[in-house]
């Protein structure tokens, strides 16, 4: 495939071919993008203006290609970390390292994803605790009403027992 350039101007368009045929050169090296996104608005560092290509693959890994107004992508983030990318000029086969990269750190990935704290929606107002409070209040009454009934065995016992 050798390099594609991508055209700054057409990124997210339905003509943007350059970002099909990055998509094409993951999925020859093994890794399925699932969604490619163009992150709104131009950024600026060190005197260079970019655009991200953000690479959502079916894993839920992360490449995000910083691609400067010229076409050339000048920095690759993973999972949101910047890494080096030995063969820059040939697309297919930094596609091949990414993906390769993405493989050797997929469980852990997998297992920082299942670290991570979900906050439950604001919607859902029953919690675990208020749950229990009413578990515990139903097995107070229960336990009182198991009283009740042991009392008047007992006196009827008592009754039966005299005559």
């Amino acid at each position: 495939m050798g390099k594609v350039l991508l055209n700054f101007s057409e990124m997210g368009s339905a003509k943007d071919a350059s970002t099909k045929a990055i998509r094409k050169a993951f999925l020859r090296a093994g890794a399925e993008v699932a969604q490619a996104d163009i992150l709104p608005g131009l950024k600026r560092t060190s005197g260079i203006t970019y655009r991200e290509l953000q690479l959502i693959f079916s894993d839920s890994q992360t490449v995000t290609l910083m691609v400067k107004q010229s076409g050339d992508i000048f920095q690759v983030k993973l999972n949101g970390k910047i890494i080096p990318i030995k063969n820059q000029d040939d697309h297919q086969e930094a596609a091949t390292e990414l993906a390769a990269k993405m493989e050797s750190g997929r469980t852990s990935f997998q297992k920082r994803l299942a670290s991570i704290k979900v906050a439950l929606p604001a919607a859902i107002k029953t919690s675990v605790v208020k749950i229990e409070e009413s578990l515990q209040t139903r097995l107070g009454a229960l336990n009182d009403a198991i009283a009740e009934v042991n009392e008047q065995i007992a006196a009827i016992d008592s009754k039966l027992n005299v005559g």
